[in-house]
């Protein structure tokens, strides 16, 4: 097979493979493409096998392959001189995704297709946490025996489980069992990247943190997609992926960002001015499928994974309050960094776009580079002087609170370093009663997010699942595509095959 393999593939790419007996450990650099039913072991990092990457990606349909997903390997070769191969061996399908199965079961493994009712049943269960057939039956408005046929199924893949058994009704009868989502189903990776560190976290479906790290980062001469493969091969060693295997990864990062598209279409920290198509280079570089989208967002996206409680059916803003090193034009200062995101009628708002949530005080004259009113001195130093805090403070406050009353928000969120002061809240409060109209007082929550520094990678893990268990927006001509499309590119590493509408 390897000759075979070798020879097909030599016009066209080039050297490939080599003996065993020179092989050395190599860990996180090789992936495996599904042919079905096969995998190509391939280095993620050559820029040859970017390019068979992409063209697998076109020759799947054409050769009547199924979709093609990618598998992690933790080892692999090199060459005499040090070169890694670029293609080793095929892999049969099964007996990588099944290797409990005999050899000569050459059948691929189950894949689950996820219709519209699926997905209800899913995303019912995600945000009510448990419920028993009949509960889902009624609260769904389906029949019993599809609810029936829709739970086997999804108990059968093992994304949802029995948890608990209820209490029998007054006139007896059977007791209820109720289905949750399975927390151990998979794990996700959330990271948020800045200039000049990251942190990243480690999120099993349920919301528990399985891993945490912040470390420093430098994206001088490098592609944002390769800094990502450098966290991701950073922290991999550390991952828990025993109870919870990795299904996927999301960015936080600044800018205005299309997470649909995975394109950043401007970033003043990241240096980039023009827009940059980031998804097809994770996708040659990444095993898993990894989602993007703005840091505020990112925040506000945790608040509606993970707080459903707290939330309820409120709009609200974010507040993303951070001190940070940042760009704009040719000129760079440290000092205060204020994103913001609307969630309305329970979705975060991008606007046409994707700029909103971009924030620049209207008192600022563009005397200076930061985004308030004060000096580029005082941003820088705000943290530590009492006074300057206060003024910052009321500054925004002011520019929240206009946003606040117009729009009619029930909850204002704070995350980031921002929740280090608390007397943020007490400011906040005053301003926004403030700027009411009525005698009646305004009711109005502010509340700090409660995740600090981790507020950001954490809620790029709740965009992620957010995505995983959404639902198409049937309303909109433009929505139900990009939400199928996001919700298809978060499911790629798992056997479910998300259908159309």
């Amino acid at each position: 097979m390897n000759l075979v393999l070798g020879f097909l593939l030599h016009p066209v790419f080039g050297r490939y493979p080599v003996s065993r007996d020179r092989a050395d450990s190599l860990q996180y650099r090789l992936v495996f493409i599904r042919l079905y039913p096969y995998y190509i072991l391939v280095d993620r990092q050559d820029m040859v096998v970017r390019g068979l990457l992409r063209a697998a990606k076109h020759l799947v349909p054409f050769a009547g392959f199924h979709n093609h997903s990618i598998v992690p390997v933790a080892d692999g070769c090199k060459n005499a001189d040090n070169r890694l191969v670029a293609i080793l061996t095929f892999y049969p399908y099964d007996s990588l995704m099944n290797p409990k199965r005999s050899a000569s079961n050459n059948r691929p493994a189950k894949t689950y297709s996820i219709g519209v009712n699926d997905a209800r049943v899913l995303r019912t269960l995600w945000a009510k946490k448990s419920m028993s057939r009949i509960e889902l039956s009624r609260y769904l408005g389906l029949d019993k025996s599809t609810i029936t046929k829709i739970v086997g199924n999804l108990l059968d893949s093992g994304i949802i489980e029995l948890v608990a058994e209820g209490t029998s009704s007054p006139s007896g009868g059977r007791k209820p069992t109720f289905l949750a989502i399975n927390p151990n189903f998979g794990s996700i990776i959330g990271i948020e990247m800045q200039p000049d560190f990251y942190i990243a976290v480690q999120v099993d479906f349920s919301g528990r943190i399985l891993y945490q790290t912040k470390n420093e980062l430098s994206l001088e001469g490098t592609t944002v997609a390769e800094a990502a493969l450098h966290i991701y091969q950073s922290i991999q060693p550390h991952l828990d992926t025993t109870r919870a295997p990795l299904i996927g990864a999301a960015i936080g990062a600044s800018g205005l960002i299309n997470p649909y598209e995975g394109i950043i279409y401007q970033s003043n920290p990241l240096s980039i001015s023009h827009p940059v198509q980031l998804y097809e280079d994770l996708d040659a570089l990444f095993d898993i499928p990894v989602l993007l989208d703005n840091d505020a967002n990112c925040g506000a996206w945790g608040e509606l994974a993970f707080k459903k409680d707290a939330i309820a059916q409120d709009d609200f803003i974010y507040i993303l309050g951070e001190t940070r090193r940042n760009q704009v034009y040719d000129a760079q200062y440290k000092g205060i960094a204020i994103g913001t995101s609307m969630v309305l009628d329970q979705k975060v708002h991008y606007g046409q776009q994707y700029s909103a949530g971009e924030f620049q005080s209207i008192f600022r004259t563009g005397e200076y580079l930061n985004q308030f009113s004060v000096s580029d001195a005082e941003a820088e130093s705000y943290e530590d002087d009492d006074r300057l805090f206060l003024q910052v403070a009321h500054e925004l406050s002011q520019n929240i609170a206009f946003l606040v009353n117009m729009l009619n928000l029930r909850q204002v969120i704070l995350g980031g370093r921002i929740e280090f002061h608390p007397e943020i809240i007490s400011v906040m409060q005053e301003e926004i009663t403030k700027n009411w109209s009525y005698e009646t007082p305004v009711d109005v929550k502010v509340r700090f997010s409660s995740l600090q520094e981790l507020t950001i990678a954490y809620g790029a893990v709740g965009m992620f699942l957010e995505s995983f268990f959404s639902l198409p927006d049937i309303s909109h001509a433009k929505k139900p595509v990009n939400t199928l499309r996001l919700r298809s590119r978060a499911m790629q590493a798992t056997r479910f095959r998300v259908e159309g509408i």
